[in-house]
């Protein structure tokens, strides 16, 4: 997966997501639509593309979806 797709997945955990404008750098705690059940679907989502249980405690540091992408990239190396 690249980090484009990677975007599509992140944008596409949030209901109506679709009328989101993503992009790699966009923060996408800082929209209305996010809240703690898209953030765990988020982390399910990357538990079953990656096979990777990211803790929450990662997961809160990263503000885009780049910075997750980043993240899991180096930490499944």
């Amino acid at each position: 997966m690249n980090l484009i797709d990677f975007t599509s997945s992140v944008q596409s955990q949030f209901m109506g997501g679709e009328t989101l404008n993503f992009s790699p750098d966009t923060d996408f705690r800082d929209n209305d639509l996010f809240d703690s059940l898209t953030g765990m679907s988020i982390l399910v989502m990357i538990k079953d593309n990656f096979n990777y249980q990211m803790s929450v405690p990662d997961f809160l540091k990263c503000k885009t979806s780049a910075d997750l992408f980043n993240f899991i990239q180096n930490a499944i190396k």
